[in-house]
């Protein structure tokens, strides 16, 4: 087989080709591993990346848990601590109800009174006197003018107790201030004696008085009757301080 110039041309260009061929698919090859290998590298360094962020995560998570812990037990701790100064304070406020309740001379106000005498022919409106004191804390009763006065406002308490000569008739009222609050009546006729008392409950401001009278509107007759025997009283008591 005879070459010509121009066969040898076109086999030598087509060797050449070739070879350039596979430089060529060798350079591809090698940019791909190359590439291949960045691509690795990269996304080791961001699972890297995630890793630690996924451990930083678990670390803010556990603090956050143990700070909650924290908190909570806190809060136990202040509530119970809120639970026992209420506690507290309400105790205080008990205390200070009884001390608001404690007359000037620092005793509750209490008193206990009879009369060491009959009251002979008491007219109309007349203010029974109870001269002899048992008990007076505070010193709210006047033994002088048979009235009450109260140091502190509150509820009060006052009883009172009547017994009439022979032959009389003695309707009594319980005064606070100029209102008649309570009133009893007895009498001694034919033999029978019929002794009269009343309790009553009444609200009271500081300087409003108590006393007990014979009626204004009854006319009373005969005497009022207190002796060992039988004692015509009065009595009363702060029961409890109210603003």
């Amino acid at each position: 087989m005879i070459f010509t110039r121009k066969s040898i041309t076109k086999i030598v260009y087509l060797l050449l080709s070739f070879i350039n061929g596979i430089s060529t698919n060798k350079q591809e090859k090698k940019e791909k591993f190359e590439s291949l290998d960045k691509l690795e590298f990269q996304a080791k360094k961001e699972q890297f990346n995630v890793q630690k962020e996924i451990s930083r995560l678990k670390d803010f998570k556990y603090e956050t848990q143990q700070q909650l812990r924290e908190i909570k037990s806190e809060n136990i701790f202040l509530t119970n601590r809120v639970d026992n100064q209420e506690e507290r304070i309400h105790i205080l406020e008990s205390i200070l109800q009884q001390f608001k309740g404690i007359g000037l001379n620092g005793a509750t106000p209490a008193f206990y009174a009879y009369m060491t005498k009959d009251e002979n022919n008491p007219g109309v409106g007349h203010t029974l006197i109870y001269d002899n004191v048992i008990v007076n804390f505070g010193n709210s009763y006047n033994h002088s003018s048979g009235r009450f006065t109260a140091p502190t406002p509150g509820v009060y308490i006052f009883s009172y107790s009547t017994i009439p000569s022979s032959n009389s008739d003695i309707p009594t009222e319980i005064v606070k201030n100029q209102e008649v609050i309570g009133a009893t009546y007895s009498n001694n006729r034919y033999h029978y004696t019929s002794t009269s008392s009343s309790t009553v409950v009444v609200s009271m401001t500081a300087g409003d008085v108590c006393f007990v009278r014979t009626s204004k509107f009854n006319t009373p007759s005969g005497s009022v009757y207190s002796r060992n025997d039988g004692r015509t009283s009065f009595s009363g008591w702060l029961q409890f301080y109210v603003e």
